[in-house]
């Protein structure tokens, strides 16, 4: 894990097309990124969603960067439009870190990721 606070530019500058695993976010208002921690990364999102599932990182965030835009759209994205509305919360816990685990240890997914 980095000790050093990265930027959004600096994250995107030296993890390109990588899903990396953000440790305390710093986010502005409408929560989106500014800043943290880069626990872990990897072109591998398996690999990153195993990762936070090992260290058990109490505040994170997982970002996909792709030429210097965060691909996200459909659900993901209403998901996040709905958190920055108020409409709903986002938040996790040990509980939902051990369902994240039950799925991605799941043939089906394993296959087509």
């Amino acid at each position: 894990m980095m000790s050093e606070v990265l930027t959004m530019a600096e994250i995107q500058s030296q993890f390109d097309s990588e899903w990396v695993l953000v440790g305390d976010p710093h986010t502005d208002e409408s929560l989106q990124v500014q800043s943290g921690h880069v626990i872990y990364h990897s072109k591998d999102r398996d690999e990153v969603y195993r990762k936070a599932i090992e260290l058990r990182p109490k505040r994170f965030a997982m970002l996909k960067h792709c030429r210097f835009r965060f691909a996200l759209s459909g659900n993901p994205l209403r998901v996040l439009d709905a958190s920055r509305d108020g409409i709903i919360e986002l938040f996790i816990s040990p509980r939902l870190l051990e369902e994240l685990e039950d799925v991605l240890s799941r043939k089906e997914i394993r296959h087509t990721a």
